[in-house]
């Protein structure tokens, strides 16, 4: 015999019998859930186009979108970008990622180059972030072509 539980988030599951006969075998059970809320973005993926360009205009070249992040209740979280694919460049502590031909992209959020910032949620509600790029070449190494490179952004919450 197996006793039918659901768990909170409604999934349904069965018990042996060894554990649910150790149950009380009252038809109501009390589950008391404490929900500390969260933050979802309203994003899981961003493209940045920077368009076609000539390879004399693109150096320096900014392009951005916003990723809008709503939070349930008040919160800090910490952005952090890793990258996906190795600059060509070193460009100190500010963060890229190679995008190839010879170009880097030096991506930032909400303004800080750094890869990684915090934004404090003083109540609950929706604020946007910027993410950026900046294109970098130098035109000993740079070519023509499809620039394409990745970063992941982590949310960390406390």
């Amino acid at each position: 015999m197996q006793r039918h539980f659901a768990s909170y988030l409604g999934a349904r599951f069965k018990i042996p019998y060894n554990v649910a006969k150790t149950l009380p075998r009252e038809n109501e059970m009390l589950f008391l859930f404490k929900n500390i809320g969260g933050c979802r973005p309203s994003a899981q993926s961003l493209e940045i186009k920077h368009g076609d360009l000539s390879i004399n205009s693109a150096n320096n070249h900014y392009a951005a979108q916003t990723l809008s992040v709503s939070c349930d209740v008040p919160a800090n979280i910490r952005f952090m970008l890793l990258r996906n694919t190795t600059p060509t460049y070193s460009h100190g502590k500010k963060f890229s990622v190679g995008l190839g031909h010879g170009w880097d992209s030096i991506v930032s959020v909400n303004g800080v180059d750094t890869g990684e910032t915090t934004m404090r949620w003083y109540k609950a509600g929706t604020q946007n972030l910027t993410i950026g790029s900046r294109l970098y070449g130098e035109s000993s190494k740079i070519q023509p072509g499809v620039l394409s490179g990745s970063a992941t952004l982590l949310m960390i919450l406390p």
